[in-house]
Parts: structure tokens; sequence; C-alpha cells
């Protein structure tokens, strides 16, 4: 009789401890299932912050008023990726600065200009930045490349103007710098 208890004894650890570990496991596997499902994050998530932030600090060499942190990336199709941008002041009063980006051009693997029907997702289309004289200030521009882009070169335009009393601005020849471009490559 002794026999039996021990067994059941035996069989009933052995059933808590299975228990036990099924549910660390099951515990374990739906906070990965959250964090994977909850981490991707669209343009529509993105603030003019969260972008600044992405940048870090960016300094223009030289005699440069506007520069990009990087001309051209690879991103992805339903990925994210982000262009820093830095704009100093060199007026001896505060400005208010206009930044404006358009998709541009798109070329093709075989390096033929195409007209496609993809709109990429950009952020901002346009931004106000106010200056004060002599200062500078770095801001993000986030492209996301959707899932029905095709392979290619995507361009963007990047312009620069500033709110003058003289006049108003003009976003079609910009008043501050050349048009900047920048370009996504979609492997």
């Amino acid at each position: 009789m002794m026999r039996f208890k021990k067994a059941s004894i035996e069989l009933s650890v052995n059933f808590l401890v299975t228990f036990i570990i099924t549910i660390v496991v099951f515990g374990l596997g739906i906070i990965l299932a959250k964090q994977i499902f909850s981490g991707s994050e669209g343009l529509a998530d993105k603030t003019f912050e969260d972008l600044d932030k992405q940048i870090g600090s960016l300094v223009c060499s030289g005699n440069e008023k506007v520069c990009l942190s990087a001309k051209q990336r690879t991103i992805e199709r339903g990925a994210f990726g982000v262009f820093g941008l830095t704009i100093q002041n060199v007026f001896n009063e505060e400005k208010i600065f206009i930044i404006t980006v358009a998709q541009g051009t798109y070329v093709n693997p075989g390096q033929e200009v195409e007209d496609v029907d993809v709109e990429m997702g950009i952020l901002p289309l346009e931004r106000e930045l106010t200056l004060a004289a002599k200062e500078s200030d770095s801001m993000g521009i986030g492209i996301e490349v959707p899932e029905n882009a095709p392979s290619g070169t995507y361009a963007f335009d990047v312009n620069v103007v500033f709110e003058s009393d003289e006049h108003d601005v003009d976003v079609t020849n910009p008043a501050y710098s050349p048009t900047r471009k920048i370009y996504v490559k979609v492997p």
C-alpha cells in the first residue's frame, strides 16, 4: 500500500512541474507576440519629435546653409527610413524657414526613368522651423516605402525657403538654398 502512495505523490509532483513549465512558456509566448505586434510603428505613428530624435545632431560644414545627413538610403518594402536635415540661419535676425518634401522621379533597375503609380509615405510634407539669428537646427525627414513599391531608385525634392517681410514665399524658386535631392533605393 505504501508503494502506491509514493507513486501517486511522484505522479502529482511531475504533473505540477509540467503544468508550471507550460504556464511559464505560454506566458513568455504571449509577451513575445505582444512585443512583435506592438513594435511595428508606421508613418502614422511618427511625430516630428520622433524623427528629430532619430537623427541626432548634424553640423553643416563650411559655408553650407542647408545640409543632409545622407543623400541616399536603401529602404526595404514596408520599412521606414529617416534622413537628417540641418538648416543654419545666416541672417542677423530671426527667420521662419519652410521645408517642403515632394516625391520626384523613379528610375527602374534598368536605369530608365518611368512613371510609377506608387506613393511613398513622406513625413513631413511641409514643416516650419523658426531659427534665431545665426542659429542652426536639425530635423528628420521620414520616408516609408509601401509593400507594393517596385524595385528601383526614387528621388525626392527637399526645398527650404524663408518667409520675408518684403515678398511672399515662392516655393517653386527657393529663396534660401537650391533644391536638395534625396534618393531611396528599393531593393
